[in-house]
């Protein structure tokens, strides 16, 4: 592996682990009769989408996320179950982690003292979506990191 790019790496404390993974225990899991879920998983879209996303924009999204029924609480539960303070200081490639303002902003902060060989680029202006709304900014970003050794203007840490 020569080089590592995450969006996001929260650090969690063992009691914000505790209320997350009491958040998802709680959440309805799978189809219900009423459709109820339907408009649940659409609030939740609504409070989580990125800066500059429309309903237009989500709706591109919402089929992959309805998808999953019964399961889908599975990959918010593989990363409450992840720990990076206590595995990302192993990773011995270069390690860029990006830094949206997002609802794990500030728990991704938390993991720049465990950046061995790594730094953390904030990205204040953008969110969730930002794939689909930054694709050409994040490939100037990404690529001369990935290619060249390069990080990026304003990246913090090492």
């Amino acid at each position: 592996m020569k080089h590592v790019v995450l969006i996001a790496g929260p650090v969690y404390t063992d009691a914000e682990l505790d209320q997350a993974r009491a958040r998802i225990a709680a959440a309805p899991n799978g189809a219900v009769d009423d459709g109820s879920h339907l408009t649940a998983q659409w609030q939740s879209f609504q409070k989580f989408r990125g800066p500059g996303e429309t309903a237009e924009t989500l709706m591109k999204h919402f089929p992959e996320a309805i998808k999953t029924g019964a399961h889908r609480a599975w990959g918010h539960a593989a990363a409450f179950g992840y720990k990076h303070d206590g595995n990302i200081d192993e990773v011995k490639a270069p390690v860029l982690v990006l830094n949206p303002n997002d609802e794990v902003k500030e728990l991704t902060a938390r993991v720049l003292p465990h950046l061995k060989n790594g730094r953390l680029l904030d990205l204040p202006d953008w969110g969730h979506g930002m794939l689909d709304r930054h694709a050409t900014a994040l490939a100037h970003i990404v690529r001369p990191f990935l290619d060249d050794d390069t990080w990026p203007a304003g990246a913090r840490g090492a």
